[in-house]
Order: C-alpha cells, then structure tokens, then sequence
C-alpha cells in the first residue's frame, strides 16, 4: 500500500496537460466546432448567392449611369465624359470599361486579359433622328466572381478563427479563475491535511458551491483536528497505562519468583529428608508441592518474559550454537512429559545444520515451548523435532519443525493463537490449563532472532510448527520489530 504522504494529486498539478480548465475548454471546443462547419456550409453558399446578386445589381447600375452619360450629356467633351465613365466604374468595383456609340468611344486603359468580362448592347433612345437605330455597347472588366467569393470566404473564415481563439481563451480564463483555482485550493488542502499539516484555513466568504464546500470542508478539518488531539490524547494514557502494567507484571513476577524459589527449594530439602526416613505419605505430598510450584514459577517466567517483551528490555545475545548438541540437551529436558502422556519423541537433524550463530537460550525455549505443547496436546502418539536447512534469496535459514498426532486446531482459531493469554477455546484452557502465552512468546522470540513462526493442523491429526530462523543473525537482512519498538540490543558473547 502506498504511503499517503506519497500520493501525488497530478489534476493539481500546473500542467496544461492536466489543467481541468482547458479539459473544459477542449470540451466545449469540440461541440462547438461541427456547429461551426455546418453553419460555414450555409454561410459559405449564401455568400455565394448574395455576391451574383450583388454583381449583378452593379452590371446594372454600371449600364444605366455610362448609357446616361453617353447619350444624355451631348454638351461634354469626350475627354470629360471618359473622366466620368472611368470613376463610375472604379465607384462599383470594376477595373476597366470600354464603350462603342455612334457618337463616343472608349479602349480600355489596362490589360484586361487576367480579367472577366461583361458586355451589354443597349439602344440608343433619342429624339435626334441620327441615332434612330443605333446601339451603344457597354464591356465591362472585373475580378472573377469565384476569385471574390473564394475572397470572401477566407476572410470570414479568418474571422471566425480569430473569434473562436478569443472565446477559447476566454473561457479557459474564466474556467481558471472560477473553477480551477478553487478546485485546487481545496485539492492543496487535502494534499496538506493527507501530509499532517493540519494547520489550514480555508476562505469561506463565498455564496457559491466552493464556498459551501470549503466551509463543510473547514468544519470537517476542525472536528478531525480535534479528534486527533482526543486520540493522541488517549494513546498517550493508553501508552502509559501499558507500560505501568509492564512495569507492574516485571516487578510483580520478579517478586514473586524470590519465595516461590525458597518453597521449592525448603521442599526439595524436605523431599529428600522424607526419603530418606522412608516416608511415603510424605514424599507424594511433597512431590505434588514442588510440580506445582514449579508449574506456577513456569506462569511466572512467562508472564516476566512478556513484560520484558513489550517493555523492548529483552536482549538478544549471539553465540555459536551446535544444533545437534542442543537438540539432545532439549530431548533430554522434555523427556519426562513426553513419557507423562504415553507419547514418543522423534529427533531428526540433517548434517547441513551443524552450526548456526544465534541466541542459544531463546531458540532453546522457542522449541521447549513448542514441545511443551506438543506433549500436552497429545497422548499416545508420536512428536517429532526436525532440524533442516533452506537457501532463499534472503540466505541461509535453518527451519525447525515440531509435528505432533495430538488433538489438532480448528481453522478459525489459527488466526488468535500466537496473541497473548489465549488458548484455542475455553474447554481447551479448562482441560489442559496454562496462560496461553506459550506461543505468543515464541512468536516474539522468533522475531526478535529475524525468523518467523508458522503453524499447519488438522483437527483430529495433528499439528506442525516451523519456526524459520537465520543461519547468522548477524548477516541477516530481514531483523523484524516486535510491536513497533526498536529492536533489542544484540550482545556477541564470543
């Protein structure tokens, strides 16, 4: 799972990219694009229609104003009357013009060759009989037709780009400045209050949604403020409090270890002068005295490694360990319980695992503990101790595994049996009794060595724990902490 402080809100960033106002303005874009090019099509075709008309208009009124001045305007020279002719001509937009009469006559001034032309032929309607039957042909000389349109549509053309620019960045402003800048007040926030900065004051005043979310947004920042500063509160109380009771369980079982350690020894002493008297009576009673005291003085030691345990005092110390010389010694000690309930206890070490640099103490308990539980839980079966070695990609380990054929676990407890002061089920606590620290104590252990605990069952068949642990706790990588502290001081005692 990703860090929270690590998130990078990207849409917050000032990228254009990644901007939400120009996402806006490119969506805006794209629908009113296609409206545009349909409403060019039609645009574009009037154009064209309105241009015929009004070249058409023009021709006419070009013909009417040159045939007045030609025929109606007798007492002007033809010099003045081709003045005129001329700026009519340039007045509606021709280029050049060229007339033909009885009594007048115009060339064209320019090369008319790049130019269309227009040629009307209009009778000469005068009272004077000497123009009876006469014509006066007007040739006119102008840009294209297409040329103007194709003209004027780039123009327009230019004219709606240019618009829809102005707009674009218009709205891309106003996206920015009305959308985007609160948007992204209120995602920096978010971003601070996801890094731990609580310290943030947002702007409320506006009448808008954002000022209606920056305000739920304040409201929802001060009530987690002081939620925070309430827990931070109670886990301070509940810190102390747990480490008062460490330090009341360590001091209480150190107490109680120093009598109960006199009682088992003056009964011991005891035992032995019964003996030696031949006091029967005596020496049952005095043999149940010392197992109990013994089995309670077991409790005590638990309940002290717990305590040293979560107070993080419990040290490690490294030596070299001959696996084969302490899996004897630990047969030898367990010997006596696993004959208790009529079972057998099987040894099996590979050669592989001849030495290995651990604490020698705490793997001995580890599996003593295990064993411990192997015999309780089971009766005339079969215990096994395995000692082996894997290579993984993390290095050598040494697995040790302790199979019995006892009673097994159900599934659903699996997942509480290493947590302290619990057992598989109440009948099981009534029936074989114990604190249920065993394998809490393990599983601390095994972590404080860098290894793990695991644990296979089947009801009815039996159970296998595999405790995984460093060849050499020195060179291992993988040193685990036990509930948040710091880890042990490790102590070579080579």
């Amino acid at each position: 799972m990703n860090n929270p402080k690590q998130l990078n809100f990207e849409f917050a960033q000032s990228n254009w990219r990644q901007s939400i106002a120009v996402k806006i303005t490119a969506q805006i874009i794209w629908v009113i694009i296609p409206i545009v090019f349909i409403s060019s099509i039609f645009l574009f075709n009037s154009i064209e229609k309105d241009q015929a008309q009004i070249f058409s208009y023009k021709v006419d009124a070009l013909n009417h104003r040159v045939y007045n001045t030609v025929l109606h305007n007798l007492d002007l020279s033809n010099d003045d009357k081709s003045v005129i002719i001329k700026k009519i001509a340039t007045e509606l937009g021709f280029k050049s013009i060229e007339i033909l009469a009885p009594n007048y006559q115009l060339r064209s001034d320019i090369d008319t060759s790049g130019y269309a032309s227009i040629t009307r032929t209009l009778p000469m309607l005068s009272a004077d009989s000497a123009f009876e039957n006469a014509f006066i042909v007007i040739t006119s000389y102008h840009i294209p037709l297409d040329q103007i349109i194709d003209q004027k549509r780039k123009n327009i053309l230019a004219v709606m780009l240019f618009c829809l620019v102005i707009f674009s960045a218009f709205l891309v402003f106003s996206i920015r400045r009305w959308l985007y800048k609160p948007l992204k007040i209120l995602v920096d926030a978010t971003e601070s209050v996801t890094n731990g900065n609580n310290n943030i004051t947002l702007d409320t005043k506006s009448n808008d949604e954002f000022g209606h979310l920056s305000t739920f947004f304040q409201h929802m920042l001060d009530n987690l403020v002081e939620q925070h500063n309430k827990l931070r509160e109670t886990a301070t109380a509940a810190c102390e409090a747990n480490t008062a009771k460490s330090a009341f369980l360590a001091n209480m079982s150190h107490e109680l270890r120093t009598p109960l350690n006199a009682i088992i020894g003056y009964s011991e002493i005891m035992l032995d002068e019964a003996r030696d008297r031949n006091d029967g009576i005596y020496v049952d009673d005095l043999q149940k005295t010392i197992a109990a005291g013994k089995h309670l003085l077991n409790l005590i030691n638990e309940v002290l490694d717990l305590s040293k345990i979560e107070a993080g005092k419990m040290e490690v110390y490294i030596d070299r360990v001959n696996v084969k010389s302490l899996l004897e010694e630990i047969s030898s000690t367990v010997n006596p319980l696993v004959k208790q309930r009529n079972n057998t206890l099987n040894i099996e070490c590979d050669s592989s695992t001849a030495v290995i640099h651990s604490d020698v103490m705490k793997v001995r308990q580890i599996l003593i503990n295990l064993l411990g539980n192997a015999c309780k839980f089971t009766e005339n079966g079969l215990i096994t101790l395995k000692a082996q070695q894997q290579i993984a990609n993390s290095g050598k380990k040494i697995i040790f595994k302790v199979i019995d054929t006892g009673i097994g676990i159900k599934p659903e407890s699996i997942g509480g049996l290493f947590k302290a002061f619990t057992q598989e089920d109440n009948s099981t606590t009534r029936s074989y009794s114990g604190t249920g620290l065993g394998l809490s104590i393990c599983q601390h252990m095994c972590i404080l060595l860098g290894g793990d605990i695991d644990v296979q069952s089947t009801v009815g068949k039996g159970s296998c724990f595999t405790v995984t642990l460093p060849f050499d706790i020195q060179k291992s990588s993988s040193i685990k902490l036990a509930h948040g502290k710091a880890l042990p001081r490790v102590s070579n005692s080579n």
